[in-house]
């Protein structure tokens, strides 16, 4: 054992006995250490136990306010994450229900752009008469009449109930055109002649993964990536699906916000479960990080 290994010398004439330097082993990284070496924009721990404000634990000072419907200090999803928070599932987003994040020209990102989030629904429905798309994490508003979505978000969809990856992109989709139907055919049609357009993609999750629906009390690790010409969903480690779109993400509005659990503006329905370990980035995670992100997660989730 480390400590009681001595080796023996000669000092003078005297036989010394000296204790063996073993090298220690590196202490295990945490989830925070692992997201904060990757260098996000912001990251949003959401695990506040008192208190209005959702700490921004970047370093990059970009503090949110909590909700005051929003419950605090709720049990973890992973276990170096002691807490996390939970999100009513309130029938329209509003200040009292969700976390609002004001913008900043940093989460204004043509390209090269991820946001990630950790989250545990409670349902995968949405309550009332509201038919838009449940938020996760989202930047930008919608309340525009020709701008329909966020500029990017981690949304449940209302219609499909799935997890996707929308962004407003300015561009031309780049993959072949299958044609289905007589919409499809003419698509097929006008694609070769078609110029960029505004226009709301929304990624989706494939047919037969997990996630395709999602499963009620089940944790995910959810990862949207895009760097101009291809958008990627991570779900749970994994590339589940992407769409090759060449062109920028546009349309952010000066009065934009993030929101957490619901969108920055008054809209669409609340997310019903718990969110945490919340983070965007100026630059696209590799397969290998975004796997790293999940490992160390897994490795250390709680049972809760």
């Amino acid at each position: 054992m480390c400590g009681r290994w001595f080796v023996a010398l000669w000092v003078g004439a005297a036989l010394v006995g000296v204790p063996c330097l073993c090298a220690a082993s590196p202490p295990t990284p945490t989830y925070r250490d692992v997201v904060l070496a990757d260098r996000p924009i912001a990251y949003y721990p959401l695990d506040e136990t008192t208190g209005n404000v959702a700490h921004d634990a970047s370093g990059h000072h970009l503090d949110g306010r909590i909700g005051e419907h929003v419950k605090i200090g709720q049990p973890g999803l992973i276990l170096d994450a002691a807490r996390s928070m939970e999100f009513s599932g309130a029938n329209r987003s509003a200040a009292a229900e969700d976390v609002r994040i004001p913008g900043d020209p940093r989460f204004v990102r043509a390209k090269n752009v991820t946001i990630e989030a950790w989250a545990l629904p409670y349902t995968i429905n949405v309550f009332g008469k509201n038919s838009g798309d449940i938020t996760i994490a989202a930047y930008g508003r919608d309340d525009a009449p020709d701008h329909q979505h966020c500029r990017y978000a981690i949304e449940l969809d209302a219609h499909s109930h799935l997890w996707h990856f929308p962004a407003v992109i300015e561009g031309k989709v780049t993959d072949p055109v299958h044609v289905t139907g007589l919409h499809s055919f003419l698509d097929w049609l006008r694609s070769p002649f078609a110029g960029p357009e505004l226009h709301a993609r929304e990624l989706y999750t494939a047919p037969g993964t997990d996630g395709n629906p999602p499963r009620v009390q089940a944790l995910y690790h959810l990862v949207g990536t895009y760097d101009g010409e291809t958008m990627r969903l991570y779900i749970n480690g994994e590339l589940n699906n992407e769409m090759h779109v060449r062109g920028a993400i546009s349309g952010y509005e000066p009065n934009s916000g993030m929101g957490i659990g619901g969108e920055f503006v008054d809209v669409n329905p609340v997310f019903r479960g718990r969110i945490g370990e919340v983070a965007v980035y100026d630059h696209v995670l590799t397969p290998e990080e975004i796997a790293r992100h999940y490992r160390v997660g897994v490795a250390q989730r709680a049972a809760r």
